[in-house]
């Protein structure tokens, strides 16, 4: 990737901060500062080496686009290692959180985000659409319990406030899904199809050792939810869809 196209090499970081990108350019220092950047050590772009031309602030812009491309990789696996911890010290906190549905999919997401981290890119692909399927479950089912007016999540209003509830629910709920959305591998994962029954066996195991109307306070009866099961099966076609 061409180090005069910073803007790409920006966005390439960014749409996939796990793959391995070309060493940035590097900044070369001259009587007037960064001039411009060079990719072999040589003299830097004309444009960006003319002193005192109008092309100043375009060749800033084009600085700070370089250092965040530099650095994104770096970035986003320190937010994926906070994840990971965090995910880890409240779940064993608290394990009681595991008879709502919600902690299956941040379990299995910072399963994803310990891999990226510890491990390679292509553990992070292999787990991927495992804990993608598992947090669009989680999404799409809070969406469900709100429009059927289930009490847990009156009770979470009333416990920790509109301002609290807002920023949890965003949290626990559509957090995990996003930061997957932003992280997906560049291709689909050749074994997508085979992480998706992985993935549906969560829901399925908890539908078989919960009853999620009790849990959740919901009056709907149990059949109905355990019926409603097979509907999981358009889950990871909706995410190859919107996504590939």
């Amino acid at each position: 990737m061409s180090p005069k196209n910073p803007t790409r090499l920006y966005f390439a970081a960014w749409r996939n901060p796990l793959t391995d990108l070309p060493d940035p350019p590097q900044p070369k220092m001259t009587s007037n500062g960064f001039a411009g950047f060079a990719a072999d050590g040589g003299e830097p772009p004309a444009a960006a080496a003319a002193a005192g031309s109008g092309s100043e602030p375009a060749s800033r812009l084009r600085r700070f686009w370089v250092f965040i491309a530099a650095h994104i990789r770096s970035v986003h696996v320190g937010l994926l290692l906070l994840e990971f911890v965090l995910t880890l010290v409240v779940i064993l906190y608290d394990p009681r959180r595991m008879t709502h549905f919600t902690w299956w999919g941040i379990a299995a997401y910072g399963v994803y985000a310990g891999a990226a981290v510890f491990f390679s890119p292509a553990a992070a692909d292999f787990l991927w659409g495992v804990s993608a399927v598992t947090s669009t479950v989680v999404f799409v089912g809070v969406l469900c319990l709100s429009g059927a007016g289930c009490t847990l999540l009156q009770d979470a209003l009333d416990d920790l406030g509109g301002s609290g509830y807002l920023l949890g629910n965003f949290a626990v709920h559509y957090w995990p899904l996003l930061r997957l959305c932003h992280s997906r591998p560049p291709l689909l994962p050749p074994r997508f199809w085979n992480q998706t029954l992985y993935a549906l066996t969560f829901p399925l195991a908890y539908l078989s050792v919960m009853q999620a109307s009790d849990v959740y306070g919901c009056r709907i009866p149990e059949d109905a939810v355990v019926h409603a099961a097979p509907a999981l099966a358009f889950v990871p076609v909706a995410l190859r869809w919107a996504l590939y």
